[in-house]
């Protein structure tokens, strides 16, 4: 079976085989809110495993494991799903609507973050995650 999924394109599967494939996959990744890139990343990481190259079949599997709260914010997509790049235009526009601008990345990094229970390399991890590709000296994140 895992020659199945590893050789084939799922397009060209037959209804039977399209159905033991989709049963023997293993979950898609659930929506982290909290840093939408990371998990597109997880989730295209998914994608190619499973050998998922189409369009439509990457928005129908992304719009399947939306939680409701973040449907809503692309339930124009959903409604009305967009071509001919369905999955590519709904994953934009989800980091567009959702994602922090760099402005209130750094905003939050200066205002509300503290240690709790991490080591400071984490704290330090999480400090530069929030910063994003934006220029700030690691020694005023340290502080």
């Amino acid at each position: 079976m895992s020659d199945l999924k590893e050789t084939h394109n799922l397009e060209d599967l037959s209804p039977v085989e399209m159905d033991t494939v989709m049963t023997t996959k293993s979950r898609l990744p659930e929506f982290d809110r909290s840093d939408p890139e990371l998990w597109f990343a997880q989730l295209e990481h998914y994608f190619t495993r499973h050998n998922i190259k189409s369009e439509g079949i990457r928005y129908k599997d992304l719009c399947s494991i939306l939680p409701p709260s973040v449907a809503k914010e692309v339930r124009d997509l959903i409604l009305d799903p967009p071509s001919p790049q369905p999955h590519t235009i709904l994953r934009r526009e989800i980091m567009n609507r959702l994602s922090l601008s760099d402005s209130q990345r750094i905003q939050r990094l200066f205002q509300g973050e503290t240690l709790g229970d991490r080591s400071p390399s984490q704290f330090l991890r999480h400090l530069q995650v929030l910063v994003g590709d934006n220029t700030v000296d690691e020694a005023v994140l340290k502080q």
